[in-house]
């Protein structure tokens, strides 16, 4: 091996441009007696420290290659601080541009220490499906009584940080309620951080009863001075939130943050065009997706055999998207549609439950929002709280937000990781102000 006196150890980073997809890449190069190791991120994809099977340099190339996802990347050293090259990955080939940089995920509104409010880390169980869930509960110094709620995670794994590419919405949030006098209650899911259960086979029911449990946890707590109490659920959790406030009368708010009010094949149909519409991608081409997924969702609504599900799926994208994709493409995308929480809210109706919450409502939606329609999902959100008769309403569209209500420029899931703002302070006061005009 011949280094010519060169040492690529360090941070090094790059970005891959597919149209306007930009998609951040993060190595850490380190070397030993044994020649040179490296860990690629990938925070766009919430992908962190993955461990390259194979890194080397030889007359200035740079090649780094990891076979478990079809990944090699060969470039030629420009000095220290440059090497230009080009990523192979399933037939395609893009160039792409180390530059030597420290790896930094700046993230100025997570808090830090120390913290002007109690902070418990708490244990608490669901008796119905015999599962344990651990989370934090802050809660406001100096206060004879103050309200209290419960936030409640949106679709996919989520810890009680609701961590996502380096951001922690809702520690974020609680840290700024719990500073003005109203306590939180964050928990990890199911198989999640340190609490029990699988989450991959846990339906939306389930996911319902452990905030039930939740909410009992906090009745139970008789040194909790508790003024009144509500949920606040982001996208699905808002669902959940509803279906939880349909049926307790002792919730006395409830805030909704993205939550989805169509049902769930037509808001993932309304996602994807708008995703595919703002990356350029064709009418015909996005008419033609549409059409071929709008299937593949009528099969898992309709279909009753679990066993035979995931084969009818592969055998209907195989069909319909063979000609079109690769195979590792077509697996993903019908691992990520047969899970059991995405079986669930495609056949779900947000209506039913939206429209038997009767205690006071807040409800968000960012206008750049490309996941849950601002437009859309708005008015329907005032439609079916309207019909239940509940006029303790307060519904609002905020400009220039995303789904995760970040001031933004696009939109699009790719600027998450990229923008240092984990939720906009306009959001933050807007809760807040709510809630204590409430109480």
């Amino acid at each position: 091996m011949s280094l010519f006196g060169q040492d690529i150890s360090g941070d090094w980073s790059g970005k891959l441009e597919v149209g306007e997809y930009q998609l951040g890449l993060f190595f850490k190069i380190s070397k030993d007696s044994l020649g040179y190791s490296c860990l690629m991120s990938i925070p766009q994809q919430d992908k962190y420290d993955i461990k390259i099977q194979h890194i080397n340099l030889m007359d200035s190339t740079l090649t780094i290659r990891q076979p478990d996802i079809n990944f090699e990347f060969n470039g030629k050293l420009g000095g220290n601080s440059k090497v230009q090259g080009e990523l192979k990955q399933n037939g395609l080939f893009i160039p792409l541009v180390l530059k030597r940089e420290q790896i930094s995920f700046r993230r100025p509104q997570t808090p830090r220490t120390p913290l002007n409010y109690f902070v418990e880390d708490i244990v608490f169980t669901n008796p119905n499906d015999n599962v344990f869930l651990t989370g934090t509960l802050t809660t406001p110094k100096n206060l004879d009584t103050y309200p209290i709620l419960i936030i409640i995670g949106g679709s996919g794994p989520q810890n009680k940080d609701g961590e996502i590419l380096g951001h922690k919405p809702f520690l974020v949030i609680a840290d700024h309620l719990s500073n003005r006098g109203i306590g939180v209650l964050r928990f990890d899911e199911r198989g999640i951080g340190k609490s029990s259960g699988l989450y991959d086979t846990t339906s939306i029911e389930g996911f319902t009863s452990d905030v039930i449990a939740a909410v009992d946890y906090i009745k139970s707590r008789k040194n909790l001075n508790v003024k009144s109490f509500g949920l606040m659920g982001h996208s699905l959790g808002g669902i959940i939130a509803a279906k939880v406030a349909s049926v307790r009368e002792d919730i006395n708010f409830v805030i909704f943050l993205a939550t989805p009010a169509i049902s769930g094949k037509e808001l993932m149909l309304k996602q994807k065009a708008s995703i595919e519409e703002k990356t350029g991608i064709s009418k015909q081409q996005i008419e033609l997706s549409g059409q071929i997924f709008s299937g593949a969702y009528d099969i898992l609504i309709n279909s009753e055999e679990k066993d035979s599900l995931r084969n009818n799926i592969s055998s209907y994208f195989n069909t319909n998207l063979g000609p079109l994709t690769s195979q590792r493409h077509i697996n993903k995308i019908v691992n990520q549609i047969t899970s059991t929480e995405f079986k669930d809210f495609l056949k779900l109706h947000p209506f039913e439950y939206l429209s038997q919450v009767t205690c006071p409502v807040l409800a968000l939606y960012g206008s750049k929002d490309l996941q849950v329609d601002s437009e859309v999902n708005l008015k329907a959100m005032e439609n079916a709280l309207l019909s239940g008769g509940n006029h303790k309403v307060k519904i609002e569209e905020i400009k220039g937000l995303n789904h995760l209500f970040q001031e933004c420029q696009t939109g699009l899931p790719n600027e998450y990781f990229e923008i240092e703002q984990t939720i906009a302070p306009q959001v933050l006061e807007e809760i807040t102000k709510w809630i204590v005009e409430l109480n």
